[in-house]
């Protein structure tokens, strides 16, 4: 695995900060890394993500496979968006609660594209109104898992945790929050090296993330 690291000018989560790293074509900068990385050891990527899901519902999937696959063509092209969606498809979840860490109007606009996109009711959402990455990363998984118990309800077949910023992917975190809620729980991350194993065509099952990496 390889990775860029995009540069923002600044880090507030909102539709401006990614409209202007498209406008910078930071996207196309980083896939052409990627691509001179892959090439110098003679081999070639097998899938290529974004790894930042509100980048991904907020500007479209669409603008996000065209300028990443400027840098490097001919690469499959996926983001966490995507992977939200494709997770809860393979999970067969129709009705789900939403936890994010976003200022409200992003929160909105993710269970909008979950919705719309996904085709699955959103029965509850709560959202922690945090305006900047570094507060997001600064919240506790044990934070984390209170906010996602009370935002489950009893008629909602999954709790979708979203950003990638949550630290709510890392060892005795989603197993036990399953147990505590008798679901299946996607995070962004999760649901992202998810998407990009099965899709770059890994279908080995990994135990202690949840349900969707063991049996799916």
């Amino acid at each position: 695995m390889r990775s860029f690291q995009v540069t923002f000018d600044s880090e507030d989560i909102c539709a401006g900060t990614y409209l202007r790293a498209m406008h910078r074509e930071e996207l196309t900068k980083g896939a052409k890394l990627l691509a001179l990385a892959a090439a110098s050891r003679g081999r070639s990527c097998d899938i290529l993500g974004l790894s930042c899901t509100s980048f991904s519902f907020t500007l479209g999937s669409a603008k996000v496979r065209e300028q990443i696959s400027a840098g490097y063509p001919g690469v499959p092209v996926t983001d966490m968006a995507t992977a939200q969606l494709e997770a809860l498809k393979a999970l067969k979840a129709q009705r789900v609660a939403l936890l994010t860490p976003y200022i409200e109007e992003l929160s909105r606009a993710n269970a909008e594209m979950l919705e719309t996109m996904g085709q699955v009711q959103v029965v509850n959402r709560l959202t922690m109104n945090l305006p900047r990455d570094e507060l997001t990363s600064a919240v506790p998984p044990a934070e984390i898992a209170e906010w996602a118990v009370r935002v489950d309800r009893p008629e909602a077949d999954v709790v979708v945790i979203g950003c990638s910023g949550f630290r709510a992917c890392q060892p005795d975190f989603l197993d036990p929050l399953e147990a505590r809620l008798g679901k299946p729980v996607v995070t962004s991350t999760q649901a992202f090296l998810w998407h990009m194993a099965r899709r770059a065509g890994a279908e080995e099952k990994i135990e202690g993330y949840g349900t969707l990496l063991s049996k799916h």
